[in-house]
């Protein structure tokens, strides 16, 4: 397959899922060696990679690869369908969310979700508090040009999505945590 992609010199798109019937500390390892054997074998640069992982977690390890888009598909997708269910009128949102082409004259998808390292994002002498989710919602959406907005973190490998009544939750973030960001 890679050596026709190779020698193909058209855009090309290569789809690396996971395998959900794996234990639970070998979730995402076919996506990752996969991922590593296409790397140091790919020449056509006009070759998108997309990733599917399972586990969060495994996003820092992929990250330094050239990768277009990476697909954390296990919880957040489940969310995301049941939020959809409970508000139906949510749909345009959520398709344009999940939908892979661009709209015409857009250079970017206009709703990626994508997740970084909290420090990869922010300066850290300890910890990060805020008073409100909202208030670190707003300050880090207008910091950040109205690019992107957080939509939820990962903490102790576990997945927590912004809703409700964000102006009485206070909001903590450490280094190692993870923010999972939007773009708009």
């Amino acid at each position: 397959m890679l050596t026709t992609i190779n020698n193909n010199k058209k855009e090309s798109t290569i789809l690396l899922l996971s395998d959900e019937n794996q234990k639970m500390d070998e979730l995402d390892s076919n996506v990752i060696d996969t991922l590593i054997f296409i790397e140091s074998n790919l020449t056509n640069k006009s070759t998108n990679l997309i990733v599917e992982l399972l586990d969060p977690k495994n996003y820092t390890i992929i990250s330094n690869f050239n990768i277009r888009n990476t697909i954390i598909s296990n919880k957040i997708i489940s969310l995301l369908l049941s939020k959809l269910a409970l508000y139906p009128k949510t749909a345009p949102f959520y398709e344009d969310l999940l939908t892979m082409t661009l709209k015409e004259g857009d250079q970017r998808d206009s709703a990626q979700i994508f997740i970084k390292k909290a420090s990869d994002i922010f300066i850290f002498k300890d910890k990060l508090s805020f008073s409100s989710i909202k208030e670190f919602t707003v300050s880090f959406y207008y910091s950040n040009n109205k690019i992107s907005m957080p939509i939820g973190f990962v903490k102790n490998e576990k997945l927590q999505l912004f809703y409700g009544d964000l102006t009485k939750i206070s909001f903590t973030i450490e280094k190692d945590d993870y923010i999972i960001l939007i773009n708009l």
